[in-house]
C-alpha cells in the first residue's frame, strides 16, 4: 500500500458534512467567514484537480448537503427564523449561486436533519419533533 502524504486543500469553518460527487469533486457546507456580521452556512463544490471551490448557494443558511445518485442535484437542510426546511438545487456548470427549491417546510415543532438520497426520486431524512422520538421519513 502506497503512502500518500497528507496535504491541506483549503481551510473551512463550521462545516457539518462533506460528500463525494465523483473522483475529483466533493460538496460541503461552510460558514462564510468573509462576511463577519452574518454567520450563514452555504453549499460549495470543491474541484480537486483545479484546487478551486465554487459557491452553490448564497445566504441560504444551508447545511448537510447530499448529492443525488446521478450527481445532478444536491439536497440539504436550510434554517430560517427558528424553522428548518429541506431544499434542493441543481448541480450544473452555471457558476452563479442558485436559489434553493423548497421541498418540505418545517414548523416550529419540527427539525430536519441528515438528508440522503435513497434513489433518484426519494430522499430519506430525520425529523425531530417535540411530541416524541425521532422518525426517519422518505420523501420528495
Amino acid at each position: 500500500m502506497a503512502k500518500i502524504p497528507p496535504r491541506t486543500l483549503f481551510k473551512t469553518s463550521g462545516t457539518t458534512r462533506i460528500r463525494w460527487l465523483d473522483d475529483g469533486h466533493f460538496v460541503y457546507d461552510r460558514v462564510d467567514v468573509s462576511r463577519p456580521y452574518l454567520s450563514y452556512r452555504d453549499i460549495y463544490v470543491y474541484d480537486i484537480e483545479h484546487e478551486k471551490q465554487r459557491r452553490l448557494t448564497d445566504g441560504a443558511r444551508a447545511q448537510e448537503p447530499a448529492p443525488s445518485p446521478k450527481g445532478d442535484s444536491i439536497v440539504f437542510v436550510t434554517n430560517e427564523a427558528g424553522k428548518t426546511s429541506l431544499a434542493m438545487i441543481p448541480l450544473d456548470e452555471d457558476q452563479a449561486p442558485k436559489k434553493p427549491k423548497p421541498l418540505i417546510k418545517g414548523n416550529f415543532q419540527q427539525r430536519f436533519s441528515g438528508p440522503e438520497f435513497l434513489n433518484d426520486d426519494d430522499v430519506l431524512f430525520v425529523m425531530h419533533t417535540r411530541q416524541g422520538p425521532e422518525k426517519s421519513t422518505p420523501t420528495i
